[in-house]
């Protein structure tokens, strides 16, 4: 399976200041995994409102090699 290098992107803001995270990960679904672990859920407690979102990008994180094609010996 082909997967793509995807950004888990975090939007918060401390003390009225806004900072923005891009944190890199091997999947779409290791990004939507992490945020459901309850990331989201833990910053908000925290901070207040919090944007948390996956982009995959166009780049492989994983692309399976080929198999050679079996060759009929005569």
């Amino acid at each position: 399976m082909i997967t793509f290098w995807t950004v888990l992107t975090l939007m918060y803001g401390i003390q009225d200041n806004l900072y923005t995270q891009h944190i890199i990960v091997e999947s779409l679904e290791d990004c939507r995994e992490i945020i459901d672990a309850g990331l989201h859920a833990t910053m908000q407690e925290k901070y207040g409102i919090v944007l948390a979102t996956c982009k995959e990008t166009s780049d492989y994180s994983h692309f399976p090699k080929p198999q050679p094609r079996p060759t009929v010996s005569e």
